[in-house]
C-alpha cells in the first residue's frame, strides 16, 4: 500500500502526482488522504500492521503545511518517505530533511521522475 498525502487546496497537483504513480504502478493500490488528521490516524499502529505499508508520499504545498506535517515524524521513523516540498529555500530543505525522507523533491519537479523514484522503491523494498 502506498498512502499518498496531499492538502485539498493542492489537489490538482496531488492528482496529477496519483495519477503518474499509478500509471507505473498498477498492482500497488494508492490511498489518497487530504488531511493530516487521516493520515496520522492511517499511521498510527493498532490501525495497521507495519507491514501494510511501503511508502508514504506526502506533498506539502506550502510551508505551514510542512510544519504541520513535521508533527508526524515520529509516526514515519520505520516507513519509507518521499517528500514533495513547496519550493528549494534553503529553511525549507533543512525542514523537510528532518522527516528523513529517501527522496526529498521540489512541487515543480517532473511527476513522472517521481513516479519512477516511487516504482524504484517499491520494487527494492521487502514487503
Amino acid at each position: 500500500m502506498i498512502y499518498l498525502y496531499y492538502s485539498e487546496h493542492f489537489s490538482t497537483i496531488g492528482q496529477n502526482l496519483k495519477q503518474a504513480i499509478t500509471a507505473d504502478l498498477q498492482e500497488q493500490p494508492v490511498l489518497s488522504l487530504t488531511n493530516v488528521e487521516s493520515l496520522a490516524r492511517h499511521l498510527t499502529f493498532p490501525q495497521r500492521p507495519v507491514a501494510e505499508v511501503i511508502l508514504v508520499v506526502l506533498l506539502a504545498g506550502n510551508k505551514t503545511e510542512l510544519l504541520s506535517l513535521l508533527q508526524l515524524r515520529e509516526l514515519l521513523v520505520e516507513t519509507p518517505l518521499i517528500l514533495i516540498v513547496p519550493d528549494q529555500e534553503e529553511k525549507t530543505v533543512a525542514l523537510g530533511h528532518s522527516l528523513y525522507p529517501r527522496f526529498l523533491g521540489s512541487i515543480d519537479d517532473n511527476h513522472k521522475t517521481i513516479a519512477e523514484i516511487i516504482k524504484n522503491i517499491t520494487t527494492t523494498t521487502p514487503n
